[in-house]
């Protein structure tokens, strides 16, 4: 994946894409928590959602809220199952199976403030009655200059289900923009 899809799919993630829309959904349902230190310090935590990519076949969990944004990318070998998968930064995370990808956003006074984790791992368990629950933690960089982040954060409740918007097919070609076509719907179980 080249680092403009790469970009373009983390933000799209993070809620940044055009034409996104967020549903609120129960605040007693499915949550992803997380604290971080470094350069900022805060804690956030919100509903989260899990969608699985077939044609990409990598797990997005999501959790907006007001002005900030989580976002952890699972790129399993085969079927998405529990296990580690070591956080790599987006650029090449697809192609280093099984691994990971976090980002993290939220507005500051006149700017947003990205980050996007370099080292690090998520945990994906299999919880009950079908869902999946985990934990992760990170070293971070800012994608605009030099400041450092480490999170460490959980999510629990999570029922995976096909990817609603921002799933394509692979890219071949530089021209991403004609080669995105809509994402085939098949969700995934956790084994």
């Amino acid at each position: 994946m080249n680092r403009k899809v790469a970009l373009l799919c983390l933000l799209n993630t993070l809620g940044a894409g055009v034409g996104c829309r967020l549903s609120a959904p129960d605040p007693k349902g499915p949550r992803l928590e997380v604290a971080w230190a470094g350069s900022d310090t805060a804690t956030f935590s919100a509903p989260a959602t899990a969608e699985w990519c077939d044609s990409l076949r990598m797990l997005e969990i999501r959790a907006l809220g007001s002005d900030t944004g989580v976002s952890l990318i699972v790129y399993p070998v085969g079927p998405v199952g529990p296990g580690r998968y070591p956080v790599r930064v987006p650029e090449g995370a697809d192609t280093a199976r099984p691994s990971s990808a976090v980002g993290l956003r939220w507005f500051a006074a006149n700017l947003v403030r990205g980050f996007q984790g370099n080292s690090g791992a998520v945990l994906l368990r299999k919880a009950s009655e079908g869902t999946v629950s985990g934990e992760f933690d990170a070293a971070a960089g800012s994608v605009t200059d030099d400041r450092r982040l480490t999170l460490r954060g959980s999510f629990h409740g999570l029922r995976i289900r096909a990817a609603e918007r921002g799933c394509v097919s692979r890219v071949s070609t530089a021209d991403t923009a004609a080669a995105a076509t809509a994402d085939t719907g098949s969700a995934a179980e956790v084994d």
